[in-house]
């Protein structure tokens, strides 16, 4: 997995490495419960993967390596991470500033859960990493 160092010094570079997590494999079938999850529609996980997969497809054929943390997750951790409706958004579980990486915090209760998913993950690819807690907002 790691055969690449985080670095990012300007955001005007071009991307070369991307981390991604698919959908939930759980549908938020009607407005009220889609409300309820801070969303203004309800959500189709097999509608929510093609256009995940579309997204992920577009990145690698710009070249760009995309990384689905979702497929590196221990069996267990997945088991629980795929219900995890909101978890792929994963532009806040961390940033890298230079060469260090920075962990996010989760703004709503219903992201919390998936935060050491992600963060054990990638003090297990960055171990000489200084991982740095930021709040994003």
């Amino acid at each position: 997995m790691n055969s690449f160092q985080p670095n990012c010094w300007s955001e005007h570079e071009e991307l070369k490495v991307v981390m991604l997590c698919a959908p939930s494999k759980l549908d938020v079938p009607d407005l009220t419960i889609a409300e309820n999850v801070g969303w203004d529609a309800a959500v189709n996980h097999v509608k929510a993967m093609d256009n995940f997969m579309g997204f992920k497809t577009t990145l690698e054929n710009a070249g760009v390596k995309v990384i689905d943390y979702s497929e590196e997750l221990s069996t267990d951790v997945k088991t629980v991470s795929e219900q995890l409706i909101n978890r792929y958004f994963v532009r806040d579980l961390a940033c890298v500033i230079g060469n260090s990486i920075f962990y996010g915090a989760a703004g709503s209760s219903l992201r919390r859960p998936e935060y050491p998913h992600a963060h054990s993950l990638l003090e297990k690819w960055f171990p000489e990493k200084k991982l740095n807690n930021l709040l994003l907002l």
